[in-house]
């Protein structure tokens, strides 16, 4: 009879050490002294995907605040107009769009491994 139990622990452990591959890869890539592109409040706003639904970027005590769900996560700036946050102690990467008139119009999420980054575009006031 398989054990799995020790199965189950084993899967667990190789995720764990994956996602801290992952996270440290995209810690390594860090640009030192790179400056956000924008001023912070510029990134502030609502924005919309029609699957994952809205999220909304907020500026709190001087850092940026991203809320998907009703669940607030803090953005750390990484460099230039990419940012990372935690969620479930897993880090993932928020990278702002810039459209052709230089105004953030969007964020990259990548929200799952082996899917394209999901694309929540800005609702942009008139």
């Amino acid at each position: 009879a398989r054990d799995w139990f020790t199965t189950y622990e084993q899967e667990v452990r190789k995720f764990e050490e994956e996602m801290k591959k992952g996270m440290a890869a995209i810690l390594d890539k860090k640009v030192e002294g790179a400056t956000p592109a924008h001023e912070l409040k510029d990134y502030c706003g609502v924005y919309q995907h029609p699957g994952y639904g809205q999220l909304r970027v907020e500026l709190e005590d001087e850092e940026l605040l991203l809320t998907h769900n009703d669940c607030p996560l803090m953005l750390e700036h990484l460099h230039y107009e990419t940012f990372t946050f935690t969620f479930l102690e897993l880090l993932f990467t928020a990278q702002f769009q810039t459209d052709v008139e230089g105004r953030v119009a969007g964020v990259l999420i990548p929200w799952q491994e082996g899917v394209d980054p999901i694309y929540f575009k800005k609702e942009m006031e008139e």
